[in-house]
């Protein structure tokens, strides 16, 4: 069994306890109203008229006529941009940049590509409001597709040459959640079961 097949077996959202809006399930997400804009791109093209520009959806005709349309399309696993962020981590080389980073990706990175999955749909943004325990399984879940195990090493790096001035603030509370989740998969039986 390959790797991906076992990670997506043994490890998907749902067992991290991840909630279903952070889970990117389109079917999820299409049980709620899409907003006024997307709705009226969806006649325009549908009638065969020309879109405004100020219209940015992702909106297409495939081959059977029928309109798609999603606003975010996944292609592959969920937060594309998340992993895509943390990989740049083997890039920096200051500790303190190290921290900024990682601040930075699970304060903005990971709150933007939520927005951007939910934009034009009608869900009340407390939903999307991102916990430690929803933040805590995410990270678990991009760092388990990340494909780089030397994260755990940048972290450990990270956190032993930082001042201890700095490890009191509150953005050391993401590295830890980063090592805490590397722990956790370092841990974690994902051999098959016989």
């Amino acid at each position: 069994m390959k790797s991906n097949e076992i990670l997506e077996n043994r490890l998907p959202m749902k067992n991290l306890h991840v909630q279903t809006q952070f889970q990117f399930d389109i079917a999820a997400r299409d049980k709620y109203s899409r907003e006024d804009e997307v709705a009226d791109q969806i006649l325009a093209m549908s009638e065969g008229k020309l879109l405004s520009s100020s219209m940015s959806y992702n909106l297409k005709v495939n081959n059977d006529g029928q309109i798609q349309s999603d606003i975010y399309v996944l292609k592959g696993n969920p937060y594309p941009k998340v992993r895509k962020e943390l990989l740049k981590l083997q890039t920096i080389e200051s500790p303190m940049c190290k921290l900024e980073h990682i601040y930075s990706v699970c304060t903005n990175s990971l709150i933007q590509e939520i927005d951007d999955f939910w934009h034009g749909f009608n869900i009340p943004k407390e939903q999307l409001s991102v916990d430690t325990d929803t933040l805590q399984g995410l990270l678990i879940y991009v760092v388990s597709r990340l494909n780089y195990p030397q994260i755990y090493t940048e972290v450990i790096l990270a956190d032993l040459f930082l001042p201890k001035a700095v490890k009191k603030c509150c953005r050391t509370l993401y590295l830890e959640m980063l090592r805490a989740g590397c722990n956790f998969l370092l841990k974690m039986d994902l051999e098959p079961s016989q």
